[in-house]
């Protein structure tokens, strides 16, 4: 395991002000980083100013796109680490619009991977996966490991393999060092509760905040395998500087399978007994619905020394506390 210290480190961060890379951004700046953030501010995509208030002075915020290849030359020059994070993620989207979504998720990527070999290339590139291109698991196959066949059902699954592939030939082919993280259901600070589109835990702690029904699809008694995101930043911050993690990919989750509706019912309590609905899939959900998750982490735990340390209960509280603090500024 590394000693983490990225004092001497120059840190790019795309996707900067969304969920994932502000609550990454404000752990950097706590370890001495010097930490760049780009950032387009994609509409819906759950950037936020807010997510940086407490450390504002304390990072440099670039306004570009990843697309906009001149953007991602100038900010990758002289990085030592670039935590490529910028993305579309919702699914839906993806569907309605797949042109759309390969241009930011796989063109988009291209460009910061083209970017580092070409300007920055003794950086080491995190990029974060899914556990969703896993697609529908057995029984027998859970806790999925690494090695598993993917096989994604929806386009935006597609593309995240896709941006996988890049990963693997960048390192393979031109020797940049690169590393991806496969997330299983991240949770916590920071991400919008806006929308449904993602994140849907943070969408039903908004829901009982404000007394609404909690609504389940089906049953149930679907299983995930939710993480809370200190947990994920630990694993980023980790993989970030460990020589080990260079060329290799890791499942990053809790390693334990919750039923959905269990998950639902710790929100209900936490926030006063929401009542708790059970509903009929939308058919948009249900063609890619992937039945249940468990991510096998036993190579994450082996490799970088991490694993997931903060259980469901105590990270919703956490959550449920940060919103009721933060109300003006996320429930929109």
């Amino acid at each position: 395991m590394t000693n983490n210290d990225y004092s001497s480190k120059s840190i790019l961060i795309t996707g900067g002000l969304g969920f994932i890379g502000s609550n990454l951004a404000e752990r950097l700046v706590d370890l001495g980083g010097e930490v760049t953030l780009l950032d387009c501010s994609l509409p819906g995509s759950g950037a936020n100013l807010h997510n940086i208030s407490e450390f504002r002075d304390s990072v440099s915020l670039v306004e570009g796109d990843i697309r906009d290849r001149r953007v991602v030359d100038s900010v990758v020059v002289g990085k030592d680490v670039v935590f490529n994070l910028g993305a579309q993620v919702d699914h839906k989207l993806a569907m309605r619009d797949p042109a759309l979504d390969a241009d930011i998720n796989c063109r988009g990527h291209l460009n910061v991977l083209e970017a580092c070999r070409t300007l920055a290339p003794n950086s080491h590139v995190i990029f974060p996966g899914s556990r969703m291109p896993y697609g529908r698991l057995k029984p027998e196959d859970l806790p999925v490991k690494e090695t598993h066949p993917l096989s994604p059902l929806d386009m935006y699954s597609i593309h995240k393999v896709t941006g996988e592939a890049y990963m693997r030939m960048y390192h393979d082919q031109h020797g940049l060092d690169t590393t991806v993280l496969r997330l299983t259901n991240p949770f916590g600070p920071r991400a919008q509760v806006t929308n449904p589109a993602y994140c849907v835990v943070n969408w039903m702690v908004r829901q009982a905040m404000e007394g609404k029904p909690l609504k389940i699809f089906g049953d149930g008694v679907q299983r995930r395998d939710f993480v809370y995101i200190g947990d994920v930043v630990d694993a980023m911050v980790i993989a970030g500087l460990h020589p080990s993690a260079k060329g290799e990919t890791f499942n990053i989750g809790s390693g334990v399978a919750t039923p959905f509706r269990d998950m639902v019912h710790i929100i209900s309590e936490q926030n006063g007994d929401n009542p708790v609905e059970c509903v009929e899939w939308p058919a948009n959900y249900k063609a890619v619905e992937t039945g249940d998750f468990a991510a096998d982490v036993s190579k994450a735990r082996r490799v970088l020394g991490w694993s997931a340390k903060t259980s469901l209960q105590e990270g919703l509280e956490i959550t449920r506390k940060f919103y009721e603090s933060n109300r003006s500024h996320y429930f929109i």
